[in-house]
């Protein structure tokens, strides 16, 4: 299991993508996020996806839950303004919330749609002028995507990149809701 940039070795570690692939999604991916000057933010919260969905459906999609870390932790992403102001009624209600530094990136979020396109213009050239290599050696692992909390099938290898560039799906129903 990885968290992000870490699900690129984690597709590695399960077989799903070869070396040479890893190498070229994790470099730019770095390369196409330092682009990014959109004022993001994210969010380690101490409440389950099912329960934060209220409160990510009540901002209109200024925010998503980009990973999930455990059943009862998420990570939220999206505008700034909006984690912060989330970040200050989960406190309010004592529920667990800690700011993630990233140097103003909401990763897995709306803010990533502006590179996304050349993020995977640069894997498609580069796939073009290199030859990748094969999977590694067959693996039984299963990799559980930290942004979707599904398990990938065997033949995730293409899909990741797309994976790693587009936000994480949210339900879009109910009200703000923060338990005591």
């Amino acid at each position: 299991m990885g968290h992000s940039s870490g699900e690129i070795a984690a597709a590695y570690a399960a077989g799903l993508i070869s070396a040479d692939d890893t190498i070229a999604t994790a470099y730019y991916r770095g390369r196409v996020t330092k682009d990014i000057t959109t004022n993001g933010a994210m969010l380690a919260v101490g409440l389950g996806a099912e329960t934060v969905t209220h409160c990510t459906a009540h901002h209109g999609g200024k925010i998503v839950v980009a990973c999930h870390n455990s059943p009862s932790s998420v990570t939220l992403s999206g505008d700034a303004d909006v984690i912060e102001q989330v970040r200050v009624e989960l406190e309010a209600a004592k529920i667990f919330a800690r700011t993630v530094k990233t140097n103003g990136k909401a990763y897995h979020s709306h803010h990533m749609a502006s590179v996304a396109e050349k993020y995977e213009k640069l894997i498609r050239a580069a796939k073009e002028r290199w030859t990748f290599g094969e999977l590694r050696r067959p693996s039984s692992a299963k990799m559980v995507s930290s942004v979707t909390n599904e398990v990938l099938p065997e033949t995730a290898g293409p899909q990741l990149l797309e994976h790693q560039s587009s936000e994480s799906s949210v339900v879009q129903s109910g009200s703000p809701h923060y338990p005591n």
